[in-house]
């Protein structure tokens, strides 16, 4: 499945359409997707009729993709990279009484064992990626965009900063 952005004529590599909550991966993340992001339902429709794309490089040196999902089910993110051929670590898994702050503390937490340089943090339930996330790393490596980000668990912040 390819979309085109219509503003600049590009190609996105991941989808989100925010605001979802687990409910059932292939229908839509989330009831009012379908009011708020009226597109989403049948971009799932297409993506899930797709084929596969050629497989990407092995980026396991390279990358590390993370997500959070407390479901025992697979979330649309999951079954996308799934589909691609990619790895994703999924924290939170099984968490009780979750709640979004948390996510900041898992992340940090486990970023302390990445081995990648460089770490891609997706939301589960409204997030597609339609291509292979080499596209997006190889873009990110082409602009002029940096991240910095403080990884100690006592340190609760993450800072990002664009340069253009």
């Amino acid at each position: 499945m390819k979309v085109q952005c219509r503003i600049t004529k590009t190609h996105p590599v991941i989808l989100h359409a925010p605001g979802g909550g687990p409910t059932e991966p292939l229908k839509g993340s989330h009831p009012k997707h379908q009011t708020q992001h009226p597109t989403w339902q049948t971009l799932l429709k297409h993506w899930q009729k797709s084929p596969a794309p050629e497989p990407g490089p092995d980026l396991s040196r390279e990358l590390t993709v993370i997500t959070w999902n407390t479901s025992q089910n697979k979330s649309i993110l999951e079954l996308s990279l799934e589909k691609l051929g990619v790895p994703c670590k999924v924290l939170g898994r099984g968490h009780r009484n979750w709640s979004n702050s948390l996510k900041l503390e898992i992340a940090i937490k486990f970023l302390t064992t990445v081995n990648t340089p460089y770490v891609l943090a997706l939301d589960a339930y409204d997030v597609l990626v339609i291509d292979h996330p080499v596209k997006a790393l190889e873009h990110f490596r082409q602009s002029s965009a940096t991240l910095r980000a403080k990884m100690k668990p006592e340190q609760a912040a993450v800072i990002s900063k664009v340069t253009a």
